[in-house]
């Protein structure tokens, strides 16, 4: 989570979490110093306003981490801030990607007894068949 506010330069991150600095690969003062421009790609202000907006965070190390970014304004504030969380899509995106591919190795349920069921069951039916069931 991070919160925003303006100067007369633009937008910057006044606070944030420790999640946040995590996830960006910065310290707190030195995303402050940062444009939201350098921190994100296409940054737009309308994303200010909008509910959720996908955008590509560059980490302090360059590498280029999906995420998910929700704003919301802070109105208790005699200078405009805004609320946001950014949601790392990477896993997300990784499973979208292998499901294209069409190479998701196993699925399945895990039942209430924590054994896999499914995709699995087919290749181990005589230990599975020996199981007690309940």
């Amino acid at each position: 989570m991070a919160i925003l506010r303006r100067d007369h330069w633009g937008l910057y991150v006044s606070r944030c979490n420790d999640a946040f600095t995590q996830l960006a690969g910065y310290t707190e003062e030195e995303l402050s110093r940062l444009k939201l421009e350098a921190i994100f790609r296409e940054w737009s202000e309308s994303a200010l306003t909008e509910k959720m907006t996908f955008y590509t965070l560059r980490t302090k190390q360059h590498q280029k981490v999906p995420v998910k970014l929700a704003c919301r304004t802070n109105g208790t504030s005699s200078e405009p801030t805004w609320i946001c969380t950014a949601t790392d899509e990477s896993a997300e995106r990784w499973i979208q990607d292998q499901m294209q591919r069409q190479t998701v190795l196993l699925s399945g349920i895990v039942n209430a007894n924590h054994a896999f069921e499914q995709a699995v069951k087919p290749f181990l039916t005589p230990y599975w068949a020996k199981m007690p069931r309940e």
